[in-house]
């Protein structure tokens, strides 16, 4: 857990959606959640276990709420959220191998253009001023692990163990700007609604721009 990760407890606007959420989750058996999340369950405890992200994460039953495990600090909070919704939602279902964008999902077309705006065009912005050797030295510190791809950096990480993210960059030239791509296992859709799924993709960037700025300021001290 860092810093940055941490968020107030309040729901304020996002109330309405963690009661609902809740009310799914209270309407399921815990056998029947730890079954289609592929999270374990203690029942001595009554907590679930959620590594998202390389974070430790934990989700009380039935109260539904989420903490970084061993803490009382919550995540940001539409980190909660759609972690609270997976239990929710997911089902058991094996990975399918096949790695989709956003776009490719059912429906997916329709938020895509936020999508870009938001996180696809900046991120690559941000790549051609990223030292990219720092950045990939980051990434295992929120879960991902570097893997050899045909983009300059590729690396994949876990949001939960049915939802793997994979993460590419390519640097620019004179010519053209610098690119990222965000991919999803093509059974996202099975697991996790699609206007979670535009949070999720939110979520990716924060965190790795995030990480990023904090790897990048340790090297700087370290160097002093």
């Amino acid at each position: 857990m860092y810093d940055y990760m941490k968020s107030r407890p309040e729901e304020g606007a996002y109330r309405g959606a963690f009661d609902e959420s809740r009310r799914k989750l209270r309407a399921l058996d815990p056998v029947v959640i730890e079954k289609n999340t592929g999270c374990a369950y203690d029942e001595k405890t009554g907590v679930f276990s959620l590594v998202c992200f390389g974070q430790p994460l934990m989700i009380p039953y039935p109260d539904g709420d989420v903490f970084f495990a061993g803490t009382a600090e919550k995540p940001e909070i539409s980190w909660r959220l759609i972690a609270l919704n997976y239990f929710s939602r997911a089902v058991e279902l094996p990975l399918s191998g096949r790695w989709i964008s956003y776009k490719d999902q059912p429906r997916g077309a329709v938020f895509y253009p936020n999508i870009r705006k938001n996180v696809i065009e900046p991120m690559g912005v941000f790549y051609d001023r990223c030292d990219p050797e720092i950045l990939k030295a980051s990434l295992p510190e929120i879960g991902f692990s570097i893997i050899p791809d045909k983009a300059d950096l590729c690396a994949q990480g876990f949001f939960a163990p049915r939802i793997p993210a994979r993460i590419q960059f390519w640097a620019g030239d004179e010519d053209f700007p610098g690119a990222f791509q965000l991919l999803f296992d093509a059974t996202i859709s099975d697991q996790m609604h699609i206007e979670d799924s535009v949070a999720l993709c939110n979520l990716v960037a924060d965190l790795l721009q995030e990480q990023y700025y904090l790897k990048l300021k340790k090297t700087a001290d370290d160097d002093r």
